[in-house]
Order: structure tokens, then C-alpha cells, then sequence
């Protein structure tokens, strides 16, 4: 039996718009033929079967043991590993590009993380960072339900232009890519915002118990 949280990212996973994203990391790589692409957070694979099937040589990897279980399950011609962001069981300089997708905000050590994407990263390669925005019709919905706190999250934008340009010397330029939620009709919309709240619920409430039994 899955759990709630499998679940959750699998519906979610309905609400991204794929094609987009992956014609602007395609664009970025310059094709993924015969490079080795690795998405750190890789989640359920969403993107693993695209970038595989455009000739990449894929790797996902992703801290959640569950996500990774239903990924080799799914996908079985694709590579999967659990590892945590900030230690990666691969030599220097093995890929081509790493692609970081809506986690970075979330990281507890933004400078340890990408100093071991920096490590397993080849000479020129390319480093994709991709998270949402609150545009649209659904920011707009985001904003009369989150507070300042969770609008401002995607701040760390500034923090994490100042790491790439102190730690990725070997990297000519970079490129912060910013993709929005899209949603084929208003009531996928409310159906996100919905799970979005309820998640923040749990982990409010999570907190809340937590500073009880302290």
C-alpha cells in the first residue's frame, strides 16, 4: 500500500506542465543525446522517461526511499538511486547536466548541495535549477491563502546566484530557470490549491506537537 504522500505527488504530478519543461532543459543541454543527465530530487520520475526516450543517458536519484521503490517499479529500463542531495555516490566530473527540480528552496544546506553537484559535474557542463512562480491564475489563489512567509520563499533566488557564482567557477555562464504551474482548467486549479493547504495544515500542525513535546 502506498502512502499519503506517494499519492499526493503522483496526483500532483498532473499539474506540471512536462512539455514545456522539458523543451527549455532540452534547449539548455543542447539535446540530451548520449549525455548523462542526473535529476537530484527526481521524485516519482516524472521527467525520467522523457529525457530517456530523447537518447539521455538518465539517472535519477531522490533521499525518499518510496519514491525511488515506485520509480524502478515504474521504469525499469531507467536508472534509479536513493542518495541525499548533499552526498552523491558518483566519481567527479561524471554528467554532463544536473538538473535540480522545484527542491532547492527546500534544502536545508544550499551551499553544501551544490558544492557536491559541483563535484559530479563534468568541465562546462550545465547546472538546472527549476522551481514554480506565484503567476497566473493560481498565484493569484496561492495569495489569498499563504502567508508572507511561504510568498517569500522563492527569495532564495538571491542566495543562490551568489553560490553559483562563488562556487561554480568551472561553469562559463548559468541560467535560473523560473517554469509556472500550468492548469488545462479552473478546477485543477482549486484541486492544488486544496492539497497545497492541506499540506501546509499537516506541517503546521506537525510543528505545533513537536514544540508540546518539547
Amino acid at each position: 500500500m502506498s502512502s499519503k504522500l506517494l499519492e499526493y505527488h503522483i496526483t500532483s504530478s498532473n499539474y506540471y506542465d512536462n512539455k514545456k519543461e522539458l523543451e527549455i532543459i532540452e534547449r539548455m543541454c543542447n539535446g540530451f543525446v548520449s549525455k548523462n543527465i542526473l535529476e537530484i530530487g527526481c521524485g516519482i520520475g516524472r521527467l525520467a522517461p522523457l529525457i530517456a526516450q530523447k537518447g539521455g543517458n538518465y539517472t535519477g536519484v531522490d533521499s525518499n526511499k518510496e519514491f525511488i521503490g515506485y520509480c524502478k517499479k515504474k521504469y525499469k529500463t531507467i536508472k534509479f538511486l536513493k542518495a541525499t542531495a548533499n552526498k552523491l555516490a558518483f566519481e567527479n566530473d561524471k554528467f554532463d547536466a544536473i538538473l535540480y527540480p522545484w527542491i532547492l528552496p527546500d534544502v536545508k544546506n544550499l551551499s553544501l548541495v551544490l558544492k557536491e553537484g559541483h563535484r559530479v559535474l563534468k568541465e562546462k557542463g550545465i547546472l538546472i535549477c527549476i522551481d514554480g512562480t506565484f503567476f497566473g491564475d493560481y498565484g493569484k489563489l496561492i495569495k489569498r491563502f499563504f502567508n508572507k512567509e511561504e510568498l517569500h520563499r522563492n527569495l532564495y533566488f538571491r542566495k543562490l546566484r551568489k553560490f553559483l557564482k562563488d562556487l561554480f567557477e568551472k561553469i562559463q555562464a548559468y541560467q535560473l530557470v523560473d517554469i509556472p504551474y500550468s492548469f488545462p482548467n479552473l478546477e485543477i486549479v482549486f484541486k492544488s490549491v486544496i492539497m497545497e493547504l492541506k499540506e501546509l495544515e499537516k506541517l503546521k500542525l506537525t510543528k505545533a506537537n513537536e514544540e508540546k513535546i518539547v
